[in-house]
């Protein structure tokens, strides 16, 4: 299957979004950054990223521009919670119809 492609240019900051539903892929989000990004209610879920090289600030630089509209979702690694935390984002829990409580992080 090949890599789906965004449905929202990446204008005013927005990372490039894809349908919901639509099957989990990862694309670029931005220059250097990598992972996968839905549109919905409002809000731009961001469940993966991760740098296609690690250590040269792309990731960063990538939260440093997101919006309040972004949301991370299930966050398991403690680097990339640290790097959202230091960007003022803290930790919410969601209770979604299909999944039951998700932790997500916002701004």
């Amino acid at each position: 299957m090949s890599t789906p492609k965004p449905t929202v240019s990446q204008a005013n900051d927005k990372p490039y979004t894809i349908e919901p539903g639509t099957e989990m892929e990862e694309y670029e989000l931005a220059p250097g950054v990598k992972g996968y990004a839905i549109e919905q209610d409002g809000r731009i879920y961001i469940p993966v990223v991760r740098a296609a090289k690690e250590g040269n600030g792309d990731v960063g630089r990538f939260l440093d521009r997101c919006t309040t509209r972004c949301v991370f979702p299930n966050v398991v690694s403690a680097r990339f919670a640290a790097m959202l935390q230091r960007r003022g984002f803290h930790q919410i829990v969601e209770i979604d119809e299909h999944f039951g409580a998700v932790h997500v992080w916002i701004r």
